[in-house]
């Protein structure tokens, strides 16, 4: 075995990938990975952060040399690129990996998946390549193949393996609770697994009985061949390959140990239905080193990756000889199945109702099997709330059973750092010497360069090498703040806003240059192996573009520096117009001219109307959208994100913070808050045992509150119109889960605030951020009333002046009246005279009607009638207590009466 972990790790780049995912696993006290090119295992550093700091501070020098900003290059200084790493000795760390880590790595999903990947591999004779996605992520081919699979029957199958190989590695005392959840997630109708029955059929697993081990493990082949002929030659054949095999940084993944290894041999791992990071993304490491608890959440990682390392916290509980270790974890993972339940399309009562009540007798009930020692209050309360059963029944026992899993996890830690200290680990320090840091170095000596050159030459420094960059400034400083931030990328992120701007640069003549920049991007995503494409999109580049009269001439986007340095790049004119554009050359040219663009052109592009208007409809037309009933709740797992949030709520006093915090974030965001209370008051008065009448005034009383409220809108609530209608249209079978949806959607929605909210509640002081929030809700009280008033006098502004209109629109419409009287008399006479002569046979009757005055009528009447009801509202509230609101009111009517006959007597003038 020794001898064949090495083979892999020194020729099987692809399997040196998986087994450093799976080292990586944060339910390992101590991450590893191994070395390519060192050929050892050593601790992670920092090299990656390194490198991201080196590539970040290249663009910012470059940045800072485009635009000469003087004071940004006086303070760049060079990245150091050295840093240490901590490396295992090469034999006693194999040694180490083949005792503690290699046995966990055959029975985990990485170790499948990489089987799986050969196959696909395999059956593709044409590719024998790494495949990776340029410029987005660091993952192999298989990631897109799960992704192509993904809400598809084949993307089932492979979820369905995945279990079957979990199903193999499970102990028997676990093996019933495992099988009754593949059942509900395979075999319920309302499942997102779910099979159809046909497939059911054909496997013989129709029934629940026929979910056996032996019956899984006899149908994996059938389920193998169905995944490799079909779906396998589906992929490979599909637009998602064709339109992806573009990268140019391929690299192997079929190792010499390939050619031995044989499809019958393999056993292919279904994919990870998404990769840990990104279904629970609350884990991200740069999360999860500003959660409060550090313990707390890393026994949560470690939970929740256990099944993809191969159960390898589970397999230390139960090998400790701890009963109530063992208990704890397998509550645990049966509570994961009970919280399935309710992010199902179609909830089934009954089901929850059986579920719940297995997870009560068989942990929490005095005579329990596998007692978890819960104190008898929390028992008591649970057995309280049993009926009916909601998601939340259980926290309290979770809260219960990580406290204990936490001293399990500290004796693991304890044993490992024990077992690790038999290695012997000494330190490297290591630089990074890409060719980023290469160009980045030669970029600061050319910033010192160019301060030297404003230093020594004051005519540069006021008027010279500076001047462009305090010109670009000042362009950028007219863009609104909400706008500064744009670049190309932005715009490209939004549909239709590209080719507004390239409609505004053709208007300013300046269109070749986002031609040239799209034709490029163009180019650099051809696949590679269209070679006679990218060489017909190359020369036309070239052609159109490269020439003396656009990239190379005296008016180029690019200076002569730059202009020299592509023609280096490429090895003269001629072989850029002859070969390929390289990779390196189409880049250098795209960020020239992405430079150009944002610099000069863009800024002006942001501040036209046009755009503003576009931006303005979009929030509106945002803010407007409902999304669908499904997509109003999404799964929120039983993670510490959600624990942790949800004690918050049923806190009085930080539900409070949070209240005023969200209500300075959004019109119906306090509502949310209210309306989630107001639920778990339901729930509360549902476990009560209250008469049917009184449950029912309470959803009355919801629903008229929050749903359909007689106060426009009659939503107030942040879910779907279609989850509105739903409980409006069902309320009477809903039964007590009537509110479920909806109050996971606002549950979702004011969870996206919980970071910030415990960001700014570890900066502020417990008992000042109650005042600073209300503080602020004062002040954003009084900006709206401010608004209000003004727009409220902006009003009356103009009714006056419509007032004003209308009084002098009555001497200047008899005015009118005589000129057109006048014009109507001299244009007959014209009229004869041409007749006369024979000129034009045109009648002698004046215009009967003129569309223009018509209009201007009915607007100055609806201007009069809107003042004179303003008034009139004004007045009516003086009549109960005074004589001279009666006068008023008859002034009211007369005024009434002089509007209408004055509008009569003018429309009648029109005609």
């Amino acid at each position: 075995m020794k001898f064949q972990l090495e083979g892999f790790l020194t020729s099987d780049h692809q399997f040196v990938h998986m087994f450093n995912t799976f080292l990586s696993l944060p339910c390992f006290p101590q991450a590893l990975l191994y070395n390519e090119e060192t050929h050892q295992f050593e601790m992670p550093s920092n090299a990656a952060e390194l490198t991201n700091k080196i590539r970040s501070a290249r663009e910012q020098s470059k940045s800072q040399l485009l635009y000469k900003d003087v004071r940004g290059l006086a303070k760049t200084a060079l990245v150091d690129n050295h840093y240490t790493v901590s490396c295992l000795d090469r034999e006693q760390g194999i040694q180490w990996i083949l005792k503690e880590r290699l046995a966990f790595f055959l029975q985990s999903s990485c170790y499948h998946e990489y089987r799986l990947s050969k196959l696909l591999f395999q059956r593709a004779p044409n590719i024998n390549g790494h495949k990776r996605r340029c410029g987005s992520r660091n993952q192999p081919g298989m990631d897109d193949f799960k992704e192509f699979l993904h809400g598809t029957s084949g993307g089932r199958l492979l979820n369905l393996w995945r279990d079957i190989e979990r199903l193999k590695s499970i102990n028997s005392q676990r093996m019933n609770s495992f099988l009754a959840l593949m059942r509900s997630r395979y075999l319920l109708s309302s499942s997102q697994n779910s099979l159809n029955m046909e497939l059911l059929c054909r496997l013989g697993l129709t029934t629940s009985p026929c979910w056996t081990k032996e019956r899984l493990c006899s149908i994996q082949p059938n389920l193998t061949e169905s995944i490799i002929s079909y779906w396998v030659p589906r992929y490979w054949t599909s637009q998602h390959v064709q339109g992806d095999l573009d990268c140019s940084d391929m690299k192997l993944c079929v190792g010499p140990h390939s050619a031995s290894v044989t499809p019958c041999s393999l056993c292919p791992e279904p994919w990870l239905a998404e990769s840990f990071y990104n279904n629970h993304p609350q884990f991200c490491p740069s999360r999860s080193q500003s959660l409060g608890c550090t313990r707390l959440a890393k026994i949560l990682e470690a939970l929740f990756v256990d099944p993809d390392a191969g159960w390898y916290f589970t397999h230390f509980c139960e090998q400790s000889r701890n009963q109530l270790w063992e208990n704890a974890v397998y509550f645990w993972h049966d509570l994961q199945h009970y919280h399935e339940l309710f992010y199902q399309d179609g909830l089934d009562p009954y089901r929850v109702q059986r579920v719940a009540q297995v997870l009560y007798s068989t942990y929490l009930r005095s005579s329990a099997s596998r007692s978890i020692g819960i104190k008898e209050e929390i028992r008591k309360e649970v057995q309280d709330q049993l009926m009916p059963a909601f998601e939340e029944l259980f926290d309290q026992v979770e809260d219960h059973i990580l406290n204990i899993l936490l001293d399990a996890w500290a004796v693991l830690v304890d044993r490992e750092k024990k077992s690790f200290l038999q290695v012997r680990v000494y330190e490297e320090v290591r630089c990074v010497n890409t060719w980023q840091y290469r160009e980045l170095r030669s970029l600061c000596a050319k910033s010192k360069q160019k301060i030297n050159q404003g230093v020594t030459s004051p005519s540069n420094t006021s008027s010279g090498i500076f001047s462009e960059g305090t010109r670009v400034l000042d362009s950028w400083s007219n863009v609104p703040p909400q706008y500064q931030g744009y670049r190309l990328g932005s715009l490209l992120c939004q549909n239709h806003e590209i080719w507004h701007l390239m409609s505004f640069l053709q208007n300013k003549d300046a269109s070749i240059h986002l031609e040239c920049w799209l034709d490029l991007e163009q180019y650099r995503r051809t696949p590679q192996r269209n070679k006679a494409v990218r060489q017909d999109r190359s020369s036309r580049i070239a052609n159109k573009y490269l020439n003396r009269t656009y990239f190379f001439s005296s008016h180029s986007p690019a200076t002569e520096e730059e202009q020299n340095n592509i023609l280096h790049l490429a090895g003269g004119l001629e072989l850029l117009k002859l070969e390929c554009l390289s990779r390196q050359v189409t880049v250098e040219i795209q960020y020239i001219i992405r430079c150009h663009i944002e610099k000069t052109w863009l800024p002006l592009f942001l501040v036209t109307a046009e755009f503003t208007e576009r931006q303005k409809c979009k929030l509106k037309d945002g803010s407007q959208r409902q999304p669908t009933r499904k997509e109003g709740w999404k799964r929120v797992s039983s993670s510490k994100e959600s624990l942790l949030f949800r004690q918050l709520l049923l806190n009085p006093a930080s539900c409070l913070q949070f209240q005023h915090f969200v209500s300075l974030k959004g019109d119906f965001l306090e509502n949310d808050v209210l309306f989630w209370l107001e639920v778990q008051r339901y729930k509360d008065l549902c476990h009560s045992h209250s008469d049917e009448a009184t449950i029912q005034q309470k959803i009355s009383t919801i629903i008229k509150c929050f749903i359909n409220s007689s106060t426009p809108p009659a939503l107030q609530i942040d879910i779907p119109l279609e989850q509105a209608q739903h409980i409006m249209e069902k309320r009477h079978k809903l039964g007590p889960y009537i509110f479920r949806e909806a109050q996971m959607s606002v549950f979702s929605k004011l969870l996206r605030f919980w970071p910030k909210f415990r960001e700014l509640r570890s900066s502020v002081h417990e008992g000042q951020l109650l005042k600073m929030l209300q503080d602020e809700g004062l002040k954003n009280k009084a900006k709206l009333r401010r608004q209000r008033r003004k727009e409220e006098e902006e009003d009356e502004r103009r009714a006056q002046e419509d007032v004003k209109r209308l009084d002098s629109g009555s001497s200047e419409d008899e005015e009118t009246k005589n000129d057109d009287e006048g014009v109507e008399k001299r244009r007959g006479e014209n009229t004869a005279l041409k007749t006369q002569s024979g000129l034009m046979p045109f009648s002698t009757e004046p215009l009967s009607w003129s569309y223009s005055k018509y209009m201007a009528a009915l607007k100055r009447e609806e201007a009069l009638l809107r003042t004179h009801s303003q008034k009139e509202a004004s007045f009516s509230s003086y009549s109960v207590s005074s004589d001279g609101s009666v006068r008023s009111t008859g002034s009211i009517n007369s005024h009434r009466e002089t509007s209408q006959h004055f509008s009569r007597s003018h429309v009648k003038q029109c005609h």
